[in-house]
């Protein structure tokens, strides 16, 4: 009998043994005890475009530093994976695990975050691309236009504010854009050129060297990074100075199925590397900026012209308030004033 109790102990306490063994697995279970996090980047950028180099390549090496190798990153630029305007697609099928991709190719189910592109209301990019960043992150931005299409925004910037570029025409006023096509990116930029006088002609970036070249666009309403990363000086010879243009917003999207499936210690480091390369990637924009108009303008290459802000400063507060027309119903004046508030902080 005493033997028979003893053999119902022993397996009793191995039992235990074994469930707790089982507990402390699960508790202490983190990245550590995961294979290695394969993600595909996709990118509608060329490799050699500037904030390809600058950013989006930065920030995967960063990432996989930080993480030491835990995530690795696989990068489709040149829109290898699909075309820039399916990039919610893309994520939310899983044809790829990131993509970047301008607001303007998806406003049409993102319109909040297209306050961050509407002219006259950013300075210069190290204002729009914190104060951009801070929108996207916070309500009713992230909720409606993020959340709502089942992505999170982990990287975000704004190029330089965008200005007028031309090939035959040079423009030193209001009236000198009347008639003429002007290439957009689509979004709050067609308000703008509309208002302007002129016609906007949504292409894509890729097709306006071509176009420029055969006329069928007059103009092109640009950031300065992406003349010359798509080599569109060796076609236009005038710029604007002052135009108060919108930028362009960019931002890495991932499908938040995919997001909240990685380990949150991981998520930090992602975060970290986003944190890093955004501050770094500022610097180098503002410094890239100045190199080209400087060497543009030296080299006799494209004549600026310095125009009368005022004038165009009146046209810009009329977008701006169609803008909050047009979108009324989904908080859009609460959201330029956010804005207005992030842009104030920096």
């Amino acid at each position: 009998m005493m033997k028979r109790i003893l053999i119902n102990i022993l397996i009793a306490v191995s039992v235990i043994s074994i469930v707790s063994a089982c507990g402390n697995t699960d508790e202490e279970k983190s990245s550590d005890n995961q294979d290695v996090i394969k993600l595909r980047f996709a990118d509608y950028m060329p490799k050699n475009h500037f904030s390809s180099v600058n950013a989006q390549q930065v920030w995967i090496d960063r990432v996989e530093e930080l993480t030491e190798g835990k995530v690795e990153i696989e990068y489709y630029p040149g829109e290898q994976l699909g075309k820039a305007s399916d990039s919610l697609d893309l994520v939310n099928t899983g044809a790829a695990d990131i993509v970047n991709v301008p607001q303007a190719y998806v406003s049409g189910k993102m319109p909040l975050s297209s306050v961050a592109s509407l002219p006259g209301l950013v300075d210069n990019i190290r204002q729009g691309s914190l104060a951009s960043f801070e929108l996207i992150n916070s309500d009713p931005v992230l909720n409606h236009d993020f959340l709502k299409n089942n992505v999170v925004p982990i990287f975000g910037y704004t190029t330089s504010t965008y200005e007028f570029w031309s090939v035959k025409k040079p423009i030193s006023q209001i009236e000198d854009l009347k008639g003429m096509k002007v290439r957009s990116q689509g979004g709050s930029a067609n308000l703008q050129i509309e208002a302007l006088g002129a016609t906007p002609v949504t292409i894509s970036t890729a097709e306006q060297y071509e176009a420029l070249e055969r006329g069928t666009i007059d103009s092109t309403l640009s950031a300065t990074a992406s003349i010359t990363s798509y080599k569109l000086d060796e076609v236009l010879n005038y710029a604007t100075l002052g135009a108060g243009g919108g930028t362009t917003l960019v931002f890495y999207l991932m499908d938040k199925e995919k997001w909240d499936s990685i380990p949150e210690d991981l998520q930090k480091k992602m975060q970290q590397a986003t944190d890093e390369v955004l501050e770094e990637f500022i610097t180098v924009s503002i410094e890239n900026d100045e190199e080209i108009i400087t060497g543009l303008s030296e080299e006799g290459i494209v004549e600026f012209i310095e125009i009368d802000k005022e004038e165009f400063a009146h046209v810009n507060e009329e977008v701006q308030e169609k803008w909050i027309q047009e979108n009324e119903s989904i908080s859009s004046q609460e959201t330029l004033d956010l804005f207005k508030e992030f842009l104030n902080k920096y």
